[in-house]
């Protein structure tokens, strides 16, 4: 708790204080047991003896690793009114294997304690937390989706910071198209302007329709999960300024 009070004080847009707060966040932290395992590969290798003749031999690799998955369950809460503002779930897995050429006790001796393991956990789902209650500052790349002459054009247009002309060539390109490649880009495109703009649902139905044409390409099915939480988060926030 000391690390996120600590991250969202660090971030300068809400006061944390300790008495009088308009919310508090509770949660549960569930670390699950170190998963550890030690095992080898043999390779064929030349080895020289001491007078320097080479001669064919078995060389050995041997493999150190550890897993575990960490989770916290957390609630933002209202001290109004007690209801919730935000929750939510994060999982943290960690997964590393450490080798060696020389023997097995090297292979764990580099590996990292289950403290810092379980140090380093504790640190990534306090930031994922910090970042989902407090506003910050973010660096969003959003891949815009290529097609034919029409479809390049509306993204020059854009990448010439012309929105509204963009717009306009797409919706003309959905509308003349026969291709569903290319109107599923002109709706995905468009989708990622109404995004910038914070229009979550806007953007959702239109990632939605370049899903339906195209369901089996990721980036839409991703797309549609991305604003999503982001029009749910919206909607709790407005509902406890409300």
């Amino acid at each position: 708790m000391t690390l996120i009070r600590s991250g969202i004080a660090k971030e300068g847009y809400i006061d944390v204080v300790g008495h009088g707060e308009e919310c508090v966040i509770s949660g549960y932290l569930n670390i699950g047991k170190i998963y550890k395992n030690s095992r080898s590969e043999s390779y064929k290798c030349t080895k020289y003896n001491s007078d320097g003749d080479s001669y064919k031999s078995t060389c050995y690799t041997y493999y150190y690793t550890k897993k575990v998955t960490m989770g916290i369950d957390y609630t933002l809460y209202s001290n109004q009114d007690g209801k919730i503002v935000f929750g939510d779930s994060i999982n943290y897995d960690f997964d590393k294997t450490w080798s060696s050429g020389d023997s097995r006790s090297e292979a764990k001796a580099s590996a990292l304690t289950d403290d810092q393991i379980i140090n380093t956990g504790i640190q990534e789902v306090t930031m994922q937390i910090v970042k989902a209650v407090t506003p910050h500052k973010a660096v969003v790349s959003i891949e815009l989706q290529e097609g034919d002459k029409n479809v390049k054009l509306g993204i020059k247009y854009l990448e010439n910071g012309r929105k509204e002309q963009a717009i306009s060539i797409w919706d003309q390109c959905i509308k003349i198209t026969k291709s569903p490649k290319n109107k599923a880009a002109a709706y995905y495109n468009i989708g990622v302007i109404k995004e910038s703009l914070g229009l979550y649902q806007d953007a959702f139905d239109l990632y939605s329709k370049a899903n339906k044409l195209l369901p089996e390409k990721d980036i839409y099915i991703e797309s549609m999960t991305r604003v999503e939480r982001l029009y749910g988060k919206m909607e709790n926030i407005e509902s406890w300024n409300k």
